[in-house]
């Protein structure tokens, strides 16, 4: 049984093909048939993929860098939800971009540690934040007033961190200014 699923997988990825070919396939043709296997992702096939793909919860699939010209393209997206759960850190410009989403739901799951600063900057997303991999939210000592004025301007409708491990004392009191639904 298991030799049998083992052949299945081996049938969906192929070693000999690079994100180069993988993106000229999405580019060129809208070829979304390899887009498992992707790891990385240029902007013009982000914009290509948006004009092509109904669900972009195929982002979830390995896609674990952005860049803040992919993230540019990436939120021109109309559609509701955002999965971008292989993403495992983004860069404060990478934030501010993604913040600009205008869908219900962002899934940013492959994240395990996030900055004051990274919050800060994603503040303006206004719909559901699911972070649902953050064990960790760094707050240095000189910046806990700072941490209670992020929580306070953040405009999510509701943040998910349900895998956050013993928040601190200080972290539970910034928690106290957001106004939004929070789930732990």
């Amino acid at each position: 049984m298991i030799l049998q699923a083992s052949k299945r997988l081996r049938k969906f990825f192929n070693k000999d093909i690079t994100d180069q070919m993988i993106w000229q396939e999405i580019i060129k043709d809208g070829n979304l048939s390899n887009i498992h296997q992707l790891r990385t992702l240029s902007a013009d096939a982000a914009r290509a993929l948006i004009s092509h793909e109904k669900r972009m919860q195929l982002l979830s699939l390995g896609i674990s860098e952005l860049q803040p010209e992919v993230a540019a393209e990436l939120v021109k997206y109309k559609g509701e939800k955002l999965f971008l759960n292989c993403v495992n850190s983004i860069s404060p410009d990478t934030a501010k971009v993604i913040a600009q989403f205008s869908g219900i739901k962002l899934m940013l799951n492959g994240i395990a540690t996030i900055s004051i600063t990274i919050l800060g900057k994603l503040a303006g997303y206004r719909g559901t934040l699911h972070m649902d991999s953050v064990e960790r939210i760094d707050i240095p000592q000189e910046e806990i007033r700072r941490a209670e004025t992020v929580f306070n301007h953040l405009e999510f409708a509701r943040l998910s961190l349900s895998a956050l491990q013993k928040p601190s004392e200080t972290l539970l009191k910034a928690f106290s200014r957001f106004k939004g639904h929070l789930e732990l």
